[in-house]
């Protein structure tokens, strides 16, 4: 097995585990910064927030097969422009040899009322808080994680989700890196990654985004 695969095995384990294991704060505390997360998202979220803006996508899309052997990969640039939160236009640099791969940008407020929260004891006091998040429901879509804040201004710094129940594949993983631009905050790269069992074997999917030139239109 790859090593790359490896780590993305190890960190949805973690996710998962995480989450199972991390100790309930008090209600003050843990609603406190899921409070003031959620108000952050909402102002600071520019598929939110209806500005216009644009950015450059890199996006490599591979497919492993059971022996972790890369059996196809490929990959796609293009600059898209926003409106009100919606793709309004693409200009295409380069694209995919094979077929399209739709890349959610948009990143879900898991800082509602739809989910539960935990914090961890590894917790130091540093620059970065790490929240737990559960689905209540366990419904489809729903996925569950850790949300990185910074302690202080409380926007997103990194988002783990894993999706229990998602008719895509039998695993499914989406995680985001964010870089603060004018105030808003973007995903400045995208990990995807799924797992499918076919009748004969089992496929692994690998979908990584890089983001670049973010512009604000005013």
């Amino acid at each position: 097995m790859s090593t790359r695969i490896k780590v993305i095995w190890v960190v949805l384990v973690f996710v998962i585990l995480s989450v199972a294991l991390g100790y309930a704060e008090s209600d003050e505390v843990i609603d406190f910064y899921t409070t003031r997360a959620e108000q952050v998202y909402q102002s600071r979220s520019p598929f939110e927030s209806g500005i216009q803006f644009s950015f450059k996508a890199h996006t490599y899309f591979k497919i492993f097969n059971g022996d972790q052997n890369a059996i196809v990969t490929d990959s796609a640039e293009t600059v898209y422009y926003f409106n009100y939160g919606e793709i309004d236009s693409t200009k295409v640099v380069y694209s995919f040899k094979r077929e399209e791969q739709a890349i959610e940008f948009s990143y879900p407020n898991i800082f509602t009322d739809d989910y539960v929260y935990n914090f961890y004891p590894h917790d130091t006091g540093g620059g970065d808080l790490s929240i737990g998040f559960d689905s209540k429901d366990f419904e489809i879509g729903v996925p569950i994680g850790i949300a990185v804040i910074d302690r202080d201004r409380y926007f997103l710094k990194w988002l783990y989700m894993h999706f229990l129940f998602d008719k895509r594949a039998d695993r499914f993983s989406r995680s985001y890196r964010f870089t603060e631009v004018e105030g808003f905050v973007f995903p400045d790269s995208i990990w995807e990654s799924r797992a499918r069992k076919t009748f004969f074997a089992s496929e692994y999917y690998r979908i990584e985004t890089g983001i670049s030139d973010i512009k604000i239109y005013r």
